[in-house]
């Protein structure tokens, strides 16, 4: 992306530069398409050199990467230029999601666009950004090319409903996780939280509920498909700001054994992340390479984690979900059947106490029936049989 900002004082010198700089470019195509190829890298040269002297613009190149990281400059500019785009620009990037109302429009890869910028609109692109934006899921390219950060990352928009007011969750433990997060708001951070608990208890639907609340990114991050700790260093650096780094089941995918042996060089080679590559990236030197990132972990099984990977500073809250209560049933009545009451709420509420049931189960059973008398007939019914 490359934007021009003018610098000249007067309209009579703006036209000249831009007579020159049209005429250079005139020249450029007509080199490109009637000269040897071997002589276009130094007429290029000085082709540039001529514009640098001819012209009094200021060209200001943005690249989408500095090094290994993101330039959160890129994306600002994107967004800015998204609405300045005029006729000298032949390509255009057009998307539209269905959560959407508007189309988003961006220039295209080595596209140029002339603007002056006076200064004065310098809170429009954070603005356009806020009402356009929308939480992504990015997860790893089936055959990604880790020396490339470009390379590295598919994204689709994360349309998941469930949010703080929807979690089936008991009201003190979301007041909390929601205050924890809100302190940290706007500042240079990074947190880690352990979900767990059996399957069923809404772990991934308090990943979604944390990303719609600050409007955060998230990474869904396979540890299984990484092979090397410097790749799996590229694929965490490639990951943007404000953004929830997720891994799930690490219990199944993180190579806990043996960890410190020197006498297993083979271990050095498999297919396994193990936990010193994770340990170095979080709690080491290339943890200060970000601000506001949320690493999550999920597991099933909290008792077979090291206990290196659990002291604060890298998983720094641990939330236990459990089976459901009354409370959780009742919040998830309340979102499928939009029902506050019913007379056979105390009939399950006795059950409950003594048979334990998912809140994932619970909803399976609630989305059978429209009806919420017949869908909790059915939810009565499942334990005794």
């Amino acid at each position: 992306m490359t934007m021009m900002l003018s610098l000249a004082s007067t309209r009579t010198i703006f036209w000249t530069i831009t007579s020159a700089v049209a005429a250079a470019l005139l020249v450029h195509t007509i080199v490109k398409e009637y000269t040897p190829p071997e002589f276009h890298g130094y007429i290029s040269s000085k082709m540039k050199w001529l514009s640098n002297h001819l012209s009094s613009q200021l060209c200001v190149v943005i690249q989408e990467f500095e090094g290994l990281a993101i330039n959160k400059v890129f994306n600002t500019a994107e967004v800015y230029l998204g609405n300045k785009i005029s006729p000298s620009i032949k390509r255009i990037k057009v998307a539209k999601s269905e959560k959407e109302k508007a189309f988003r429009i961006s220039m295209d890869r080595n596209e140029e666009l002339v603007d002056i910028f006076g200064g004065k609109n310098s809170s429009g692109s954070w603005c356009i950004r806020e009402e356009k934006s929308l939480v992504n899921l990015l997860t790893l390219k089936p055959e990604y090319y880790y020396g490339d950060p470009r390379g590295v990352w598919n994204h689709i928009v994360f349309d998941h409903p469930s949010t703080f007011d929807t979690l089936a969750i008991d009201a003190s433990l979301k007041e909390e996780i929601m205050a924890d997060l809100k302190r940290k708001v706007g500042k240079a951070w990074k947190r880690g939280y352990l979900l767990y608990g059996p399957p069923g208890t809404g772990k991934s639907s308090l990943i979604a509920a944390m990303a719609n609340f600050l409007n955060f990114d998230i990474y869904d991050l396979e540890l299984a498909n990484i092979n090397s700790n410097s790749e799996f260093r590229t694929l965490l650096v490639a990951t943007s700001n404000h953004s929830i780094i997720a891994i799930e089941d690490i219990d199944r995918t993180l190579d806990f054994q043996d960890r410190f042996k020197e006498d297993q060089p083979s271990r050095r080679h498999n297919s396994r992340v193990n936990l010193s590559w994770l340990l170095n990236f979080i709690d080491g030197l290339w943890s200060s390479c970000g601000d506001e990132r949320i690493f999550v972990f999920t597991t099933n099984n909290k008792e077979k984690l090291d206990p290196a990977l659990l002291r604060p500073g890298r998983m720094d809250k641990h939330i236990q979900l459990g089976y459901c209560n009354f409370f959780s049933f009742k919040k998830l009545v309340s979102n499928y059947h939009n029902e506050e009451d019913h007379p056979l709420f105390e009939e399950v509420k006795s059950l409950i106490e003594k048979v334990q049931v998912t809140p994932a189960e619970v909803a399976e059973q609630l989305l059978r029936s429209e009806d919420v008398k017949v869908a909790l007939q059915g939810l009565i019914e499942v334990p005794q049989t």
